[in-house]
C-alpha cells in the first residue's frame, strides 16, 4: 500500500473526504492522518462492524453505488478496490452519482483491477476514461502497478478532478 499512498498524496487536497467500499477500514486511519475529515460508505453490515470497532467516531453510511444519497460534498472521494464490483450497465449511472458526491474541483481516486476474475468483469480502462471525461471529469494522472498480495492481476489506480458540474 505504500506506492498507492505516495502516488495519491500530491493529490488529497482539502479537508473532507468520503471513502466509498471502505471494507473494514483499512485506510481511513492514513486519510485522518493527513488531517482529512473522513465518512465512510459500506454496504456490508460485517465490515461496518470492523470499522465501528476500529474507531466508533467514524461516521459510515449504509449505502451502495450508484445510490448513494448523501447531503454533503466532499474535497476528495475514494474508491480502492470498488470499481469492479459494478456491472457495466451502471457506470455512467455511478459516474453521475460520484458527481454529485463532489466539490467542483473536488478530486476521485478510483484503483480497480482490470483483469475479469471471480465474479468480476473486465474493466476497458481506455473506455473507463472516456465515460468520466464525457461527464466533466478531467484524467490528473495514471498509475499501473502489480499485486501486493502477488495474485495475477494489475492494479489502476486513476485520479480525476472534476472540472464542469453540470
Amino acid at each position: 500500500m505504500r506506492e498507492f499512498y505516495e502516488f495519491i498524496i500530491p493529490y488529497l487536497k482539502g479537508k473532507t473526504l468520503l471513502d466509498i467500499g471502505c471494507g473494514s477500514c483499512r485506510d481511513v486511519a492514513f486519510f485522518t492522518s493527513l488531517g482529512f475529515d473522513v465518512e465512510c460508505v459500506e454496504p456490508s453490515i460485517e465490515f461496518r462492524k470492523i470499522c465501528s470497532k476500529k474507531d466508533s467516531s467514524i461516521k459510515i453510511y449504509n449505502q451502495k453505488l450508484p445510490h448513494i444519497k448523501l447531503s454533503k460534498k466532499y474535497d476528495v472521494v475514494t474508491l480502492i478496490g470498488v470499481w469492479m464490483h459494478l456491472r457495466k450497465f451502471y457506470y455512467v449511472k455511478a459516474i453521475e452519482n460520484l458527481k454529485s458526491l463532489l466539490k467542483r474541483k473536488g478530486v476521485l481516486i478510483l484503483s480497480f483491477s482490470t483483469k475479469k476474475r471471480d465474479g468480476f468483469d473486465s474493466i476497458n480502462t481506455k473506455n473507463l476514461k472516456f465515460l468520466f471525461l464525457k461527464n466533466g471529469f478531467r484524467l490528473l494522472k495514471e498509475n499501473i502497478s502489480n499485486d501486493s498480495l502477488d495474485r495475477k492481476i494489475d492494479w489502476v489506480t486513476q485520479v480525476y478532478i472534476l472540472d464542469k458540474i453540470t
